[in-house]
This record gives C-alpha cells, sequence and structure tokens, in this order.
C-alpha cells in the first residue's frame, strides 16, 4: 500500500518552512484538541481510539481519506466556524491541513 505521504511531500513541506517529523505531531495534536471542542461528544471517542498519532491514523479517523467522505467530514468540521475555535491551530497545522486536505482557513 502506498504511504499517504510521500518524500517529496517531505520536501514540499520543507521549503514552506514545515518540518514533518516535528510539525506533523503537532498537526495531530492540534486537530484532536479543534475536534474535541467542535465535534459532538458521541463522536470524542473515536479521537481517544488515536494513540499512535499518525497521519494515517488520523485519516482512518475522518473516513479512511482520502476518500469522498473523509473530505466531507474534514470540511463540514470547519463550515461556521469562530475564530475562537480556529485559534487552536497553529499556522503550520493551518499549512499541512491545506497541503494534504485542501482546506484553506487563512
Amino acid at each position: 500500500m502506498k504511504s499517504f505521504v510521500s518524500e517529496k511531500d517531505i520536501y514540499e513541506l520543507k521549503k514552506n518552512g514545515i518540518n514533518y517529523d516535528e510539525d506533523i505531531k503537532v498537526f495531530i495534536n492540534e486537530m484532536k484538541g479543534y475536534l474535541y471542542k467542535t465535534w459532538k461528544p458521541l463522536y470524542h471517542k473515536d479521537l481517544d481510539k488515536m494513540t499512535n498519532n499518525t497521519i494515517q491514523e488520523f485519516n482512518i479517523l475522518i473516513g479512511n481519506y482520502p476518500s469522498t467522505e473523509g473530505y466531507d467530514i474534514l470540511s463540514t468540521a470547519f463550515d461556521g466556524v469562530s475564530d475562537e475555535d480556529l485559534d487552536i491551530l497553529s499556522e503550520k497545522t493551518l499549512d499541512i491541513l491545506g497541503y494534504f486536505y485542501n482546506i484553506h482557513l487563512h
């Protein structure tokens, strides 16, 4: 099975000031915090099942991304979002969200 993240992705992210190995951990933690804050408590148990905190595990959580369902889950998570909720997410997390998931919130 092909990895979701390629060496080319890591190189492209690095050109934009993102150290994949470090910043992906921050991305996962910030996204989990954001989803805890914005998702209904019913779905929190799914977040709690993320024990490895990898991008692969995150993609499974959001509907086995890349998939239409996964994109819909993620894009819906940002519908009508408040600035206060978005403040949880750092610029690097927003950049990773845009790069891998085509969700642009800047």
